[in-house]
């Protein structure tokens, strides 16, 4: 069991870590919004205080491993969890909150930076569509047949030469 102060340790390294997770959360889904009003300059913005978060994160997480380490556990889930057993129950039972929380937020996250990251393909998708389009080059298959798969053979020429 770790000492006092290495309980609390433990504590503020998970909640700091539960708080940055909550901003970077936050950051994606502003994202999301600015990509899907095509809001480049907001997107942008948000880019950059995602990455701040993200290093943020990282030194938490750093700072983490370094204590499991010293406290004689890897810097693994399974360990954390180990590591939280062995709390007193005055530590325990919110350290325990704070990891479930911590846990399904990075859930959220995971799940919407691959939405975010859908949006921005399909996005570079219409651009390079509207590019072919507009300079008279074959898009990439967009032509449907009976079935609903993709018709390779549609040798339509574009309307529009530039």
């Amino acid at each position: 069991m770790p000492n006092p102060s290495g309980q609390e340790r433990i504590a503020t390294l998970l909640r700091m870590e539960l708080e940055v997770s909550n901003q970077l959360l936050d950051i994606l889904q502003k994202e999301y919004i600015a990509l899907s009003k095509n809001d480049s300059t907001t997107f942008l913005e948000l880019v950059e205080k995602k990455q701040t978060c993200t290093e943020k994160i990282q030194d938490v997480e750093q700072q983490l491993s370094q204590f499991l380490t010293q406290q004689g556990y890897a810097g693994n889930k399974s360990d954390i969890e180990k590591m939280i057993n062995t709390l007193s129950s005055k530590i325990k039972d919110d350290t325990v909150h704070t990891w479930q929380s911590l846990l399904g937020i990075a859930q959220q996250c995971k799940q919407q930076n691959q939405i975010n990251g859908r949006t921005i393909n399909l996005a570079q998708v219409k651009t390079r569509q509207a590019m072919a389009l507009l300079s008279g080059s074959e898009a990439s298959p967009n032509v449907y047949d009976q079935s609903g798969k993709t018709d390779d053979n549609d040798s339509t020429p574009s309307i529009v030469i530039v």
